[in-house]
């Protein structure tokens, strides 16, 4: 807007030193008529002047050729005088016809330039008086469009924030997908890796946070599982697969009670996730209770059958159930 208001008043001081500029025109162009007209007044003054002495040469010499022809030519001296009278009144008569044109052109010349000088005066104003109106149209346009383009830049900042922020989601969710086939591969340096800058580009997933607490746990990074897990729990109480998580890092301190505690309210706050009733099985496996071992991995083979940590547990165990005796079949 600045920058509009000192182009407005660069074009104001333009119009006022054009009007001054015009001003100056106008005095100069009056000064050099006036040099003009002097100039042609002395011209046709030395112009009589000149005339009037060679009138004065000529009727001299002419005087003498007279007398001289009148000598000569006596019979015919008063024929030839009228004739040269006749001719020099013509000779006059022409001159001051002259005079009088050359007259009459300076004054139609002296009217038609006043009357441009006029007329350029007018036209000047009249011109000024259109682009101060312009000038204030301009402004109030200026004005709007500021107004416009302010309230557009602000949408479109929003718009563009908006549309980063859902970027960043769906590169956060091609991310997470990417990392749990790491993790399934046994690469799960690997998926921790990915899982952190999903997370770093979408913080507020629950689901990316809590899939990097449980590799974190797997991978025995206990304090960190813990941290990550307490970060999601205080969102979201009831996320299963986090409070899920926090068993399975007591699994890892040794506090097999406890975990399976935090296992079976996993399970309760949601029955359909394979990863809580694979570790419940572990657990009891640890306690040596194998039925409830082997009830648990089968019903985690059902929810997932890709377990395949489950399946090598599974098909290890599953002819060591407790028979009706209360002995472990070898």
């Amino acid at each position: 807007m600045d920058e509009q208001q000192n182009d407005i008043e660069i074009l104001i001081k333009g119009l006022q030193q054009f009007n001054q500029q015009r001003h100056e025109d106008h005095y100069q162009l009056q000064s050099l008529l006036e040099q003009k007209l002097n100039q042609i007044n002395s011209s046709v003054d030395g112009f009589q002047k000149d005339l009037s002495k060679n009138i004065n040469e000529n009727l001299d010499k002419l005087s003498e050729s007279l007398v001289n022809s009148i000598k000569e030519l006596y019979p015919n001296i008063e024929e030839n005088f009228q004739k040269t009278n006749e001719r020099m009144q013509t000779i006059e008569e022409s001159i001051c016809s002259k005079l009088d044109s050359m007259i009459e052109i300076i004054k139609t010349l002296d009217v038609n330039l006043s009357e441009a000088l006029k007329n350029t005066t007018n036209s000047i104003k009249e011109t000024l008086s259109s682009l101060g109106e312009i000038l204030n149209n301009s402004m109030g346009k200026l004005s709007n469009v500021s107004e416009n383009l302010g309230k557009f830049v602000e949408e479109f900042s929003e718009e563009r924030k908006e549309f980063e922020k859902l970027r960043r989601k769906e590169e956060a969710k091609i991310l997470n997908d990417t990392a749990v086939k790491h993790f399934h591969a046994g690469r799960s340096n690997l998926a921790i890796l990915k899982l952190e800058k999903a997370s770093k580009l979408d913080n507020s997933s629950l689901e990316i946070l809590t899939n990097l607490g449980i590799i974190l746990s797997i991978e025995k990074r206990n304090e960190e599982a813990r941290e990550i897990f307490s970060n999601v729990l205080s969102k979201d109480p009831n996320m299963a697969a986090a409070i899920s998580g926090m068993g399975l890092i007591m699994f890892n301190e040794g506090n097999l009670e406890g975990a399976i505690n935090i296992f079976k309210k996993a399970i309760d706050k949601d029955a359909g996730i394979a990863f809580t009733y694979a570790n419940l099985g572990f657990a009891y496996k640890e306690k040596e209770e194998i039925n409830k071992a082997i009830e648990n991995w089968e019903k985690a083979l059902e929810l997932d059958p890709n377990l395949s940590d489950v399946k090598e547990a599974l098909s290890l165990y599953k002819d060591r159930r407790v028979d009706g005796t209360g002995e472990i079949p070898i």
